[in-house]
């Protein structure tokens, strides 16, 4: 079901011209180099005024004397700036000594001998023509008021497309600023994978079968390595038995066309050292598991567009942004900004980053306290966080791993070194979550899981004033047909519904296992006629599929409860009224759809007799 879903998506804004294709000479990182040095004077300036008014007894100037250091610290050997981060690194460490001992005159002078060196700097840094600018400020002059505004409120994301369409995700590429999404995301799609097999008996892999990707064999290396050279379109990721490690050289040119992956019969501590060894980025152990195989091939070889690694950054530096923003978002990620954290919760139920990236020290608190506020919702306890910081201090560090920190990046860092940090976390974290969140039998949300996505999607459709219909779903006579031919009939009839479910569902709606029930599917900007009508189509297209896959035919059937969201209703309770509906549809005989109205709490069929092609809500046909 992964790969099949696997699509190009391309962004368009409904309406608007395509953008110009960029200069050929245009460089995002210089531009951002030269707002950085247009910005020193006014820096100096405010390092200046806000220092003589700390020296003058106001704590509140200096933490923007620490604050404003400390930006510059970080950020001025990443704009090729060496000397304006070592000296501000200077007069934060300096004025972090007059602060613990502010009457000791000698701690002062350092703070005023640091702030002149800087001054200093800056002055060289900006060229002669700037050295007239790095006179002392006059007394009388007020500090900048700090400008620590809370965020605005989220704005509504755009309307998700109709069921004919893919996905809402946004493109790799994209930066987003704040809470709301972008444009519309459309789909069509891509090429079926090709896995190439090398060094593998054909029966091995008789499991692979399933999968919908074109599976290629070969003998040994040499016969792939001539089907390259010949012009043979490489595959998504390469497969290898043990039997092939014996040759590294050939194995690097293999890898260097396609991911690659070890086939190990015993699945050794050995082999699997071996084979990493060779290159190889997992390992098969056995019977190829199908699941993982999937996974690895969605995650590492052919990702899909609309499933690009989704990264929150928390910075207060607006250029420091838009240089963490650059770096990664021509390189497979989407990026999301915030300067404050004031609207963190909201902005990780709407956006579901993958990644946490976030500043040590920010206006009004810390990283550290941001994060370890975060641990303490159960939802986002295992969301990678990586801090971002000037600071090289061991002991913060070792403070910020007890906070549940994943790693430190440290000020200035590669830009090479930012991607990989950031990609490994985020990959490593996105194969947790689904693990945990998968149901081992179907593949889809476990009820749990399904629980915390409903609880948000209820939530931001509350909030936007979008409709959401609730369908629980279970074939009749399970229990029945367990009886009659062994648990492992009734569990293949299972999966087979729930590959069917999969394949009928937008990527924006969600399926998973439902408490009282065998499957629960969330829709998405739908209402209740036409949630009836997408599902009185999928029974029908079942019954065919089921009276194929057990006997009697009897069985061939499911109940399905359907609700539509009320206005102030929460997650519960849409969940108890399509319970009822479901358990009112058992009750009158199986093999049917029962619908809680919107207006009272009986139940009534879920369909009128024609099926709409499109409707209001933009939702399409189902098929």
């Amino acid at each position: 079901a992964r790969l099949r879903a696997l699509r190009t998506v391309r962004r368009t804004e409904p309406g608007a011209a395509a953008p110009a294709a960029p200069e050929a000479d245009a460089d995002p990182i210089a531009d951002l180099r030269r707002s950085f040095l247009a910005q020193l004077p006014e820096r100096r300036q405010a390092l200046r005024s806000h220092w003589q008014s700390a020296a003058g007894g106001d704590p509140a100037a200096a933490d923007e004397v620490r604050l404003i250091a400390h930006r510059l610290a970080g950020t001025g050997a990443t704009f090729d700036q060496p000397a304006v981060g070592t000296q501000a690194r200077r007069v934060e460490t300096a004025l972090l000594a007059w602060r613990a001992r502010p009457g000791e005159t000698d701690l002062r002078a350092a703070v005023d001998t640091a702030l002149a060196d800087f001054e200093a700097a800056v002055s060289a840094a900006l060229g002669p023509s700037a050295a007239a600018d790095a006179a002392p400020a006059s007394t009388d002059a007020p500090p900048p008021t700090p400008t620590s505004a809370p965020a605005a409120p989220p704005t509504p994301p755009a309307s998700r497309p109709a069921r004919s369409e893919a996905s809402t995700d946004p493109q790799p590429g994209t930066v987003e600023a704040g809470t709301g999404a972008g444009p519309e995301v459309k789909a069509e799609p891509s090429a079926t994978a090709t896995l190439w097999a090398v060094g593998i008996a054909p029966m091995l892999l008789t499991t692979l079968s399933p999968l919908e990707l074109q599976l290629r064999t070969f003998a040994d290396l040499d016969a792939a390595l001539s089907a390259l050279e010949a012009g043979v379109t490489a595959p998504a990721a390469t497969l290898i038995g043990t039997a092939m490690l014996g040759r590294p050289e050939a194995i690097a040119r293999l890898r260097a066309r396609a991911p690659l992956a070890l086939y190990s019969g015993r699945g050794s501590l050995a082999d699997r050292i071996a084979g990493v060894h060779a290159g190889a980025e997992t390992c098969f152990a056995a019977t190829v598991d199908q699941a993982l195989l999937g996974e690895w091939l969605e995650m590492r070889c052919v990702p899909r567009v609309g499933d690009a690694l989704r990264v929150l950054l928390i910075d207060d530096d607006p250029i420091f942004i838009a240089l963490c923003s650059n770096l990664l978002s021509g390189n497979g990620f989407v990026v999301r900004a915030m300067e404050h954290p004031y609207a963190l919760c909201e902005e990780l139920a709407e956006f579901e980053p993958d990644v946490l990236l976030l500043d040590l020290y920010l206006r009004d608190c810390t990283g550290l306290e941001v994060a370890t506020a975060l641990r303490q919702f159960p939802g986002w306890s295992n969301l990678p966080i990586v801090f971002l910081s000037a600071d090289h201090e061991l002991a913060h560090q070792a403070a910020a791993l007890g906070a549940g920190l994943d790693d430190w990046l440290s000020k200035p860092f590669e830009a090479v070194q930012l991607r990989q940090v950031v990609q490994t976390r985020a990959l490593r974290g996105r194969r947790l979550r689904a693990r945990v969140d998968t149901d081992p039998l179907t593949g889809v949300l476990s009820a749990s899981s399904f629980e915390n996505r409903l609880g948000i999607e209820v939530g931001r459709a509350q909030r936007y004033g979008r409709a959401l219909s609730l369908v629980l779903i279970d074939p009749d006579e399970l229990g029945a047909l367990a009886d009659a031919q062994g648990r492992g009939a009734a569990d293949r009839l299972l999966c087979l519904l729930a590959q069917q479910l999969g394949q009928r569902v937008r990527r924006s709606d969600l399926l998973g296992r439902g408490h009282g029930a065998a499957f629960a599917l969330a829709l998405t900007e739908t209402g209740g006629d036409v949630a009836g009508c997408v599902i009185e189509t999928l029974r029908s297209t079942w019954q065919r599929s089921a009276a194929d896959a057990a006997q009697p035919p009897a069985l061939a059937g499911f109940s399905a409860g359907l609700a539509a969201l009320r206005a102030g209703e929460n997650a519960p309770a849409l969940h108890e009224r399509a319970l009822r509906a479901l358990r009112a549809a058992r009750r009158a005989g199986g093999n049917r759809l029962l619908r809680m109205t919107e207006l009272g709490d009986q139940a009534d069929s879920g369909c009128g007799p024609e099926m709409p092609k499109t409707t209001s809500s933009g939702r399409g046909s189902l098929m």
